[in-house]
């Protein structure tokens, strides 16, 4: 007679350890797929990022014609005769509200921060993703005018006012873009930048003065 039990209880295992492959290839595929899709979403954000400081930096070359003033200059007296302080981004976009329309732009898609409804007294710092370049020294097209809220320099902010400079480490936090983020240039053009990249950006020797939100 043939042995029926073992055959049986090895047909047994053999099944056990078709099922366990299956199951550990389906968890490793749905982990594959999990990736991709969070990458493809964090990409989108990016993108849309971009688009906002694009939009941003449009309204800013339009209200430096309107106002015939320099966007490289727009510390000192700019702000006077705006009456308000310059380390506050909130009163630098009020004062472009005209040239950006809405305040939706003003909040990255990768951001927890909300958009406020209008440019009115509800719209404050908190509504902000985007610094703002006190001053950029003369006009070099490749200094910083705005870019994403995460950047720092390992030193306390003081005054919302963030220094930067070629002799300071920088870098972006883990907040938003996954240590990468977006800038817009005195030019006009965007560059998304990883941690590598960023010291490259700050070579003009000049110190950039951010103000955060």
């Amino acid at each position: 007679m043939k042995p029926l039990g073992r055959h049986h209880s090895a047909r047994v295992g053999f099944t056990l350890v078709e099922l366990l492959v299956t199951v550990l290839t389906i968890g490793l595929l749905v982990s594959l797929l999990l990736t991709a899709l969070y990458n493809q979403k964090a990409r989108s954000r990016l993108i849309r990022c971009t688009s906002n400081l694009k939009q941003i930096g449009m309204g800013f070359s339009t209200w430096a014609l309107d106002e015939g003033k320099s966007l490289a200059k727009r510390g000192g007296t700019n702000g006077a005769s705006l009456g308000f302080e310059l380390a506050q981004p909130v009163h630098w976009f009020q004062a472009l509200s005209n040239e950006l329309v809405s305040p939706i732009i003003l909040v990255c898609p990768a951001d927890t921060r909300k958009p406020a409804p209008d440019f009115g007294s509800s719209f404050s710092n908190t509504n902000i993703s985007y610094f703002f370049s006190m001053y950029s020294g003369d006009l070099n097209p490749e200094w910083l005018l705005s870019g994403d809220r995460n950047l720092t320099n390992g030193r306390s902010i003081e005054n919302g006012v963030l220094p930067l400079s070629s002799n300071w480490p920088a870098g972006w936090t883990h907040e938003l873009h996954n240590r990468r983020g977006n800038v817009l240039l005195n030019d006009g053009s965007i560059q998304q930048l990883a941690i590598s990249r960023l010291p490259a950006a700050l070579q003009s020797g000049a110190t950039n003065r951010l103000a955060l939100p």
